[in-house]
């Protein structure tokens, strides 16, 4: 039905959980994920790095905010949705998301 529909779903016999991304997050749910005990698996980590892999130093930024939206980022002007984009990928290599 959603083929039929050019509707994409990224779901394999290897894959069995939901994802829901957008600019603030990105979620899963379903399969193991509903026990927590299980860890996540290595291939969820989309927007972050695996702990593991993070590094041990930490990268500061520096924020400008103005008329209550972020503008700039480390000197550099920005739109509200590149500075949130940059964000999450320098916040990803550190193991953490927006």
């Amino acid at each position: 039905m959603l083929k039929k529909h050019n509707v994409l779903v990224p779901m394999t016999k290897k894959s069995f959980y939901s994802r829901d991304r957008n600019l603030w997050h990105l979620s899963h749910e379903g399969d193991i994920l509903e026990d927590p005990t299980n860890e996540p698996k290595e291939d969820m980590y989309m927007m972050t790095v695996d702990p593991k892999d993070a590094p041990n130093q930490p990268e500061y930024v520096k924020t400008r905010i103005v008329d209550e939206l972020p503008a700039s980022l480390n000197g550099k002007e920005l739109s509200p949705v590149s500075l949130l984009s940059k964000l999450n990928e320098i916040d990803g290599k550190h193991e953490l998301a927006l």
